[in-house]
């Protein structure tokens, strides 16, 4: 009924079983491992076979190891970044001074508010200026009042200026 040749090619056609498939698909990959390393060079079959085989275990541990070197690379980077305190914005603020000329009989706020843009808290003691011309103090300063180039004795809302006088606020760190 069947020749060798001809049963050989009706088993090729018949439909696997899968026990049969797996036989099959573990030839194959054999097949397809051998085909590719035969299509590699040899230098490159060389390097593998000399390069060890690292157990998981190594493997782990070197990557935990590479990971803690990370990290503490990270850390030094972060610690020697200075830390900015001010921003540009904040920086021209700081910088900012406002001077005017006093005139005889007015007190010291009233020229300020006639010629800036003010906005001063009242308290039981005086007026406490919290931002002139748009510019709030930022945290840990304050607008500071001064005559004449010294720091003011009284309050801007309670000093009464002269002529001579030469008033002027700028931003100083609370201390």
């Amino acid at each position: 009924m069947f020749d060798g040749e001809n049963f050989l090619a009706y088993k090729k056609s018949m439909p696997k079983t899968k026990k049969t498939a797996k036989k099959t698909t573990s030839r194959s990959t054999a097949r397809t491992t051998k085909s590719i390393s035969k299509k590699t060079s040899p230098q490159a079959n060389t390097a593998r076979s000399t390069t060890p085989k690292l157990t998981p275990t190594i493997d782990r541990a070197r990557s935990f190891f590479l990971i803690i070197i990370l990290l503490v690379a990270a850390a030094g980077v972060f610690m020697l970044v200075p830390k900015q305190t001010h921003t540009s914005a904040t920086t021209a603020a700081l910088q900012h001074v406002v001077t005017y000329r006093g005139e005889d009989g007015k007190n010291a706020l009233d020229l300020l508010k006639a010629h800036h843009q003010v906005a001063a808290q009242q308290f039981s003691i005086g007026a406490f200026v919290t931002s002139v011309d748009g510019i709030s103090a930022p945290p840990n300063y304050f607008w500071a009042f001064s005559v004449n180039g010294k720091p003011s004795d009284v309050g801007a809302d309670t000093y009464i200026t002269k002529n001579s006088d030469t008033l002027s606020w700028r931003l100083e760190k609370i201390q």
